[in-house]
C-alpha cells in the first residue's frame, strides 16, 4: 500500500509538518528512530532546576502562538518576568543594556556617533535584495558596518555559534531577509509583520518547559507516531518512495526528511548539508541566599571580548518558577571561535563556565550543582549560497524539514511545515 505521506523523524519539524498536513486532512506517518518525541528539545526537572535542551523560550508575537492555541496549550503558558525585556552585551569588561528604542540607540555606548546615525538611516536605504549573501553583507548594507558588527557577531555568535560573515542570511535569518524583499527595509518589514491575535507578547514557555510543546505535536498526531523505527535507506520508486526500515518498508508518494542533516545524508546522497558549530551547554545553579541574581535576560559577547563564550541566559530571572529556590545560569561556550571546548570533560565544562560567570556577572561562589549538555556535531551553519542549493535538489513528492535546512528557531520550524504542508 502506498500512503499518502511518510515524515521521517518525531523531532519539532517531524512532528509540525506532520501536525500540518493532518490539519488539512492529509493522511501522514512519522516514524522515529528512538523512544520519545521531540529532537532535541527536551525539558526535565533535574534537583528543583528545569533543565532545557534546545529552545529555552518563545515569543508571543511569533508564529509559535497560533500552534499554542491550536494545540490547547494556551492555559498552560508561563509568561516570562518583565526583566527579560532586558538584554546586554559583554563590552570591555561590563554588561552594557542593547537599545531598545531609536532614543536608546542614540546614547549607546556600543556604536559611534556616525555609527547611530548610520543605523538610524536603514529605512531611507533603498532596498536591493542580493542572493546568496551572509549575514553580515546583509547587515551591513542595511544597517552600516560598524552596527553590524556590535550587534551582528555577538547574536549570530549566540544563536548559531557562528560568524556571520560565514552563515548565508537567506538560510539563517529567512524571516528578516524578506523583511527587505517584501517591505524595502528592515524596520518597515519589523513594524508591518502580522502579529497573532490574542498573543500574550513578550517571551513564554510552559511550566514544564517547551518540551510540553513537543509533547503536546505528539500527542495530537497520536498513533500516527512510530517510534523505535530505525530507517535503513531511502529510494524513488517510480512516483513514489520507498522507505526501508527496521520495522519493513513503507511506501509514500511523498517524502519528508526531517532527521539530522548527517542521517539524511547517508539515505540521500547529493542532500545538501551545512557546516556544524559544537557548542557546549552548561547550566550552573547556586541556593538564592548564596548569591545575588542578575538581572534580565542574559547577555551576548564579541569574539573580540571573549574568544570562548557565546553568552549566557539568566534562567532564574526570566523564568523564576523554573528555578523557584536557586539562582541559574545558563552559559554558552565553543561554536566556531572554539570548536574544540564541547569536547571537553564535564568538569572542565564546568569549571571554564564558572570563570566565565564571575568574569561578567561577578558571582564567583562555587555553584551548588551544574548540568551540561552539549549540541554535536553542532548547530547548523548554512554556508553562503545554500539556499539556492536547497532548491535545486527538490524534486517532487520529497521535502526537507528541519534546522538543518530551514533556520534553528522555533517559529522558523512552524512556519516551514505550514509551507510544507501547502505544496504537498
Amino acid at each position: 500500500m502506498i500512503r499518502p505521506t511518510v515524515v521521517l523523524g518525531a523531532g519539532l519539524a517531524g512532528l509540525a509538518a506532520a501536525h500540518a498536513i493532518a490539519r488539512r486532512g492529509g493522511d501522514v506517518c512519522v516514524l522515529e528512530a528512538s523512544d520519545r518525541v521531540g529532537g532535541v528539545i527536551q525539558s526535565a526537572w533535574q534537583r528543583g532546576v528545569l533543565v532545557e535542551s534546545g529552545a529555552q523560550s518563545l515569543r508571543g508575537n511569533s508564529s509559535a502562538w497560533r500552534w499554542v492555541e491550536e494545540l490547547g496549550l494556551a492555559e498552560r503558558v508561563l509568561r516570562g518576568s518583565a526583566e527579560a525585556g532586558r538584554r546586554y552585551l559583554f563590552h570591555r569588561g561590563r554588561l552594557v543594556a542593547l537599545p531598545s528604542s531609536p532614543l536608546g540607540l542614540l546614547r549607546s555606548p556600543l556604536l559611534s556617533a556616525a555609527g547611530r546615525l548610520r543605523l538610524l538611516a536603514e529605512p531611507f536605504v533603498p532596498g536591493r535584495p542580493i542572493a546568496g549573501e551572509s549575514v553580515f553583507d546583509l547587515l551591513a548594507r542595511r544597517i552600516g558596518a560598524e552596527a553590524a558588527d556590535a550587534f551582528g557577531t555577538p547574536f549570530v555568535g549566540g544563536i548559531f555559534g557562528g560568524d556571520p560573515r560565514q552563515v548565508e542570511a537567506e538560510s539563517a535569518l529567512g524571516r528578516i531577509a524578506g523583511w527587505e524583499r517584501d517591505h524595502g527595509s528592515l524596520l518597515r518589514g519589523a513594524l508591518r509583520s502580522p502579529k497573532p491575535s490574542r498573543s500574550p507578547g513578550g517571551l513564554f514557555s510552559f511550566p514544564h518547559g517547551i518540551g510540553e510543546l513537543t509533547g503536546a505535536l505528539g500527542k495530537s498526531l497520536a498513533a500516527r507516531v512510530r517510534t523505535g523505527v530505525t530507517v535503513e535507506g531511502v529510494a524513488e520508486v517510480g512516483a513514489a518512495w520507498r522507505v526501508q526500515t527496521s520495522n519493513g518498508s513503507f511506501d509514500a508518494a511523498n517524502l519528508v526528511v526531517a532527521l539530522p542533516p548527517t542521517v539524511a545524508a547517508r539515505l540521500l546522497p547529493g542532500i545538501p548539508t551545512p557546516g556544524f558549530a559544537p557548542v557546549a551547554a552548561v547550566l550552573l545553579a547556586w541556593p538564592k541566599p548564596a548569591v545575588e541574581a542578575p538581572d534580565g535576560f542574559g547577555w551576548l559577547v564579541h569574539p573580540a571580548q571573549s574568544t570562548d563564550a557565546l553568552g549566557a541566559i539568566h534562567v532564574s530571572a526570566v523564568f523564576p518558577a523554573h528555578a523557584p529556590d536557586r539562582v541559574a545560569i545558563r552559559v554558552m561556550l565553543g561554536g566556531t571561535r572554539a570548536p574544540a571546548l564541547a569536547a571537553l570533560s564535564d568538569d572542565a565544562l564546568v569549571a571554564q563556565a564558572g570563570r566565565v560567570v564571575a568574569a561578567v556577572s561577578h558571582v564567583t561562589a562555587e555553584p551548588s550543582h551544574a548540568f551540561v549538555g552539549r549540541v554535536l556535531p553542532g548547530i547548523p551553519q548554512y554556508p553562503l549560497g545554500f539556499a539556492a542549493r536547497v532548491r535545486a535538489f527538490a524534486r517532487p513528492g520529497l521535502a526537507l524539514a528541519g534546522w538543518g535546512w530551514s533556520g534553528p528557531g522555533v517559529p522558523d520550524q512552524l512556519d516551514a511545515a505550514e509551507a510544507l504542508a501547502d505544496r504537498l
